[in-house]
């Protein structure tokens, strides 16, 4: 652990100041980038005797690890990952697309000034893009409890249409009523109102509390949860009593892991385990395939290794500049520095149908394989995603 981190903690603001920030404009992403410091990596790092040709001061543990699978997580089983793949296909992880289509918009839209100081608060805590990879606690992402108020109220509403126009069916080939009582009984003026009046209102008051910060009012004060550092090596969390802690990155091992989601589908997920304590954590969004797990601990692996530019993929690409090596790397290579917020959704698309191809038959529990199976990379093996 960094001697000047230990048992730090944040104090969180008053209500009465979380109240008086209400209605405030923070500022954008591409703001607060420009405060951003530029990444200082320590000689804890991993890569860091490679880059500098100094040695490391990294002190883990080379002993046989001590961890069990019966962790406190008791679902979380699965196969060892190896490490240092050959499959840097990261682009399959975003298999919708969204990262490159939301990225302008996240970097421009001013957000409120309340949710401003929790991700101040939390790049305070955790750290500063782009050396801290955030593993969010979801039970205390922000908004979290009003995403959950939004959803409930939403399916409701939706309950209450569908049951609507259910009995209003029913009705019609029930040979009951006329065709003008059905219209007089259920399009009423009451239901008109509702549909035409009372959901326009209430998306309106929905997006007032996110735009003035009232959704957030009850938030923690920072996003908890883990980080891992680039620029220290480490695997840095908070403990039960808001503590800072860190492992060394070293000391992890990554496993699959397969969790059930209450509705018979199984969830992909990968599990970084301390080898010597029961601590770690879970990463990876549900429903997820198996190989996407490979993928992600490959681009975590990748990430650590400060002797190698950051993965070249759409989030990362507005903080470049802030990491040594990367603009090193950009330089030498001739990178446009907008590379992606510069490429169309449709070459885009195409890239990433390429790689989660080739993701899909990459062996990750037995890399050994790649070559007897002839495995080819997505494209000429010449893109973007991997260089460096």
């Amino acid at each position: 652990m960094t001697v000047s981190d230990a048992g730090k903690q944040i104090k969180p603001p008053s209500f009465l100041t979380r109240l008086k920030w209400l209605g405030r404009k923070g500022k954008t992403i591409e703001e607060s980038i420009a405060s951003y410091p530029e990444v200082n990596y320590q000689p804890t790092a991993i890569g860091y005797e490679k880059l500098t040709g100094k040695p490391h001061q990294r002190q883990a543990r080379q002993e046989e690890g001590t961890h069990s699978t019966r962790h406190k997580i008791q679902s979380a089983f699965g196969q060892v990952l190896v490490n240092g793949t050959n499959s840097h296909e990261y682009l399959a992880m975003d298999g919708l697309g969204y990262e490159l289509d939301n990225l302008e918009e996240y970097l421009t839209d001013s957000k409120s000034y309340l949710y401003q100081k929790i991700e101040d608060a939390t790049d305070e805590f955790m750290g500063y893009q782009p050396s801290c990879f955030i593993i969010p606690n979801a039970l205390r992402f922000p908004s979290f409890w009003f995403q959950i108020l939004t959803i409930v109220t939403g399916f409701i509403a939706v309950f209450i249409i569908i049951s609507y126009f259910l009995t209003f069916l029913m009705a019609f080939f029930s040979d009951v009523f006329t065709p003008q009582e059905l219209v007089e009984d259920f399009f009423s003026p009451s239901f008109l109102f509702c549909v035409f009046t009372l959901q326009p209102l209430y998306y309106l008051f929905f997006k007032t509390l996110v735009k003035t910060g009232a959704a957030n009012l009850f938030d923690p004060p920072f996003v908890s949860g883990a980080a891992l550092r680039r620029d220290l090596g480490v695997l840095r969390f908070v403990n039960k009593k808001g503590e800072v802690n860190e492992i060394p990155f070293e000391e992890l091992e990554a496993r699959t892991t397969t969790m059930w989601d209450g509705g018979n589908r199984a969830m992909s997920k990968l599990y970084l385990a301390h080898k010597y304590s029961k601590e770690g954590a879970i990463y990876g969004a549900p429903h997820k395939n198996a190989w996407y797990v490979g993928v992600l601990w490959e681009y975590l692996q990748h990430f650590m290794d400060v002797s190698r530019p950051l993965p070249d993929v759409p989030k990362l690409e507005p903080y470049r500049h802030l990491d040594p090596t990367t603009r090193e790397w950009d330089k030498k290579h001739n990178r446009p520095p907008r590379l992606w917020r510069d490429m169309t959704q449709e070459e885009y698309r195409q890239l990433i149908d390429a790689s989660i191809e080739a993701a899909k038959i990459y062996p990750f529990l037995a890399p050994d394989e790649v070559k007897a199976q002839d495995w080819k990379p997505a494209g000429d093996g010449k893109h973007w995603y991997q260089l460096g």
